[in-house]
């Protein structure tokens, strides 16, 4: 190699090494801009989990005031914070909460926010935003229950409303024993066994539904609770108003509800059949774990009549103004809850079979006794106009007077009865209301609460529009199903009317319901005859599906001028339809002018076409034994002709015997007046008119 073609080598070896060098310094550098990205990155989530430590902390303070003082001013005592400085590991932050009103509750809506670094809580950077509720009393339907009202210090702690029971627990369990009704022979689906200190409820095949474990201080694991029931169903033309595979029985938290099929040997009154069938009625077994509370209900999957109520309670009983009130009333759930005095007017809640005193085995805990509720009933019936408890106390009344003595309610007293496959001393309770406390065996003595929950509730509200010249005179909520507990209408302000109808849910067991809402047109006013209403959405329409639950060929006769919709789930609320009210009156028709064709025996007529007319009626009548021509007046059911312009007897008339022929015009909506001919003939002589 000479030395110019070294000079050269040497050169490109130079070169190479430059542009590595380039190379590596751009890699260097983006991996050094991607380092900090991730650094800032890792700096912005420490600092965003931060602030959300900072807004949790600053609800759990409200909520721990509203428990700790118990001052009588309730959520009175909440006031908003419009910013407060708070100094982070990450960053300084400024904190501002604010509280309102909850409708219908007894609680405050609480909303946190938490900025730092400049950040603002209308912005959407460097900031967070915490929303929750606080409640401010919870009488009745908290885990803690201060007995002397909003003066009374609140303590303890909350508790799990599952109990010891777990739902599942295992793939498949081999034997058991049957599951039976209480007081019957009839197998629930259910068996119970227990293996390996675990206690197994499981279906007809050993699939598990329910599991309780024993505890390590105690011995063998203790039974299951139960609470059972009979579900009666109206019937509607021999045949129940819910299908059994619709209707089910359902439990919160940790638990498990069989049902027993329809029958029809199960049918009130006895022995009835077909129309004469008033209620099909069968039972239901719901299996808890110790210490267990919560609720039991009545649920249909699809979608119910509004008119399907359910009620609970037993006619034996009036209204004491309570939550653990047993009269008739309308609910389609029961809630299931004991408390214990701890004393100084402080109440801890008290679960199913759980006993004031210390458990014999496991010393640190309370004693715990299977309890077997009986008696705790559902009535599913048709329920229209008052949605009250005056209307279940009157079904519940029928029903008791069809039922076998003690299948609806057992006594005014709370008798011991044996229970079957346990062999133990229980209570048959009378049919309890919506409330059932356990704390004490007849599910009566508890502290004085009163009931405090609102029903829920759907507001429909909107605007009618009217025509110049069109009054209306109101909402007809009727084909909603049910009735508004609040109507409010007009009054009209220039050419528009409000209105409102509230609806409340209480016994409704349907997840969504369907129905309508009209307005109503005074009669006469608008047309003559014939008159034509149409009603249309204004302004932002309903996102639901316009449709009605009544056949269509009856809409037009029994549910004019209305939005139709359907499948709206029960707890929305302020629902919207605005309609506009507009009349169109039909153009009149013009009288046919019939003439006979030619021909001494001609028996066809013939008119010209009338304006505006689509089609043509007729009606005959005939008189007989006649000396000469005897007109008679059809009457009756017009047949339609179609839009043809001539009739022919279907027969000659007979001898000495009169035919006369009705014609009018028809159109959508309007008829013209008939114009009628008659013919008659006697032998072989004809007249007509």
């Amino acid at each position: 190699m000479n030395k110019h073609m070294r000079k050269r080598s040497v050169g490109f070896v130079l070169i190479e090494a430059l542009v590595a060098l380039v190379v590596v310094a751009v890699g260097v550098l983006g991996i050094g801009k991607l380092s900090a990205l991730l650094l800032r990155g890792t700096g912005e989530s420490k600092t965003r989990a931060e602030a959300l430590q900072v807004a949790q902390d600053r609800v759990e303070k409200a909520r721990d005031f509203q428990l700790g003082t118990g001052t009588g001013t309730g959520c009175g005592s909440l006031s908003n914070d419009t910013g407060t400085a708070v100094t982070g590991v990450n960053a300084n932050y400024t904190v501002s909460s604010t509280f309102t009103t909850i409708a219908g509750a007894d609680a405050r809506a609480m909303e946190v926010c938490v900025t730092w670094d400049g950040g603002s809580c209308t912005g959407s950077t460097n900031r967070i935003i915490l929303r929750t509720s606080v409640t401010c009393e919870g009488m009745g339907t908290s885990a803690q229950v201060g007995k002397g009202g909003a003066s009374s210090a609140l303590g303890g702690f909350i508790k799990t409303p599952t109990g010891r029971g777990k739902v599942g627990g295992g793939s498949q369990v081999t034997g058991g024993s049957t599951n039976y009704i209480p007081g019957t022979s009839i197998a629930d689906g259910t068996k119970t066994a227990a293996a390996n200190g675990t206690r197994y409820i499981t279906d007809a095949s050993g699939n598990v539904l329910l599991t309780m474990a024993k505890l390590d201080c105690e011995t063998d694991v203790p039974e299951f609770s139960t609470i059972s029931g009979t579900v009666f169903v109206e019937a509607k033309n021999g045949s129940a108003i819910a299908s059994a595979s619709d209707l089910k029985v359902l439990s919160s938290d940790a638990s498990y509800c069989a049902v027993v099929p329809y029958d029809n040997s199960r049918v009130m009154p006895s022995g009835a059949s077909g129309n004469s069938i008033k209620y099909f009625y069968t039972y239901y077994q719901c299996y808890v774990g110790a210490e267990w509370w919560g609720n039991i209900g009545l649920v249909r999957l699809d979608n119910a009549n509004a008119n399907n109520r359910v009620c609970q309670g037993s006619p034996a009983n009036s209204n004491i103004n309570t939550i653990f009130s047993k009269h008739p009333q309308i609910n389609s759930s029961r809630g299931y809850r004991g408390y214990r005095d701890l004393g100084n007017g402080i109440y801890e809640s008290k679960g199913v079979g759980e006993q004031e005193t210390a458990s014999t085995q496991c010393p640190t805990r309370k004693a715990y006794i299977p309890q077997f509720l009986r008696n705790h009933h559902f009535v599913h019936s048709v329920i229209t106009g008052s949605v009250s408890d005056s209307a279940c106390s009157s079904v519940e009344t029928d029903l008791k007077a069809l039922t076998p003595s003690g299948l609806l309610d057992s006594g005014s007293g709370a008798p011991t009865v044996t229970d079957v496959g346990v062999g133990k001393a229980v209570t048959a309770n009378t049919n309890p209301g919506k409330f059932y406390c356990m704390s004490n065996a007849d599910g009566v003595t508890c502290p004085d609460l009163i009931n405090t929950v609102t029903p829920p509730s759907t507001l429909l509200q909107g605007t009618i529009t009217a025509d110049v010249g069109v009054d209306v005179t109101g909402i007809d909520p009727s084909e909603l199903g049910t009735t508004c507990s609040t109507v409010t209408f007009g009054p009209r302000v220039g050419n528009t009317y409000s209105y409102s109808c509230q609806i409340l849910w209480t016994g409704f067991i349907g997840s969504s319901w369907n129905g309508l809402i009209s307005f109503v047109l005074p009669t006469g006013t608008l047309c003559s005859s014939g008159s034509s209403y149409t009603s249309t959405p204004t302004g932002s329409t309903v996102s639901y599906a316009i449709l009605d639950k009544l056949a269509p060929t009856t809409v037009g006769v029994s549910a004019p001028n209305s939005i139709r919709f359907t499948d709206i789930p029960s707890t929305v609320t302020g629902v919207t339809l605005n309609f506009q009210a507009k009349s169109t009156c039909p153009t009149a028709l013009g009288q046919v002018n019939l003439q006979w064709t030619a021909g001494s025996t001609s028996t066809t007529l013939t008119w010209a076409a009338v304006s505006g007319a689509t089609s043509y009626e007729y009606l005959t009548c005939s008189t007989t034994g006649n000396n000469a021509l005897t007109a008679c007046t059809p009457t009756g059911t017009p047949t339609s002709l179609g839009n043809v312009l001539t009739y022919s007897l279907s027969s000659n008339p007979g001898n000495k015997e009169t035919v006369c022929v009705s014609v009018r015009a028809a159109a959508s909506g309007s008829t013209g007046d008939y114009m009628t001919k008659c013919v008659y003939r006697s032998g072989g002589s004809w007249s007509r008119t």
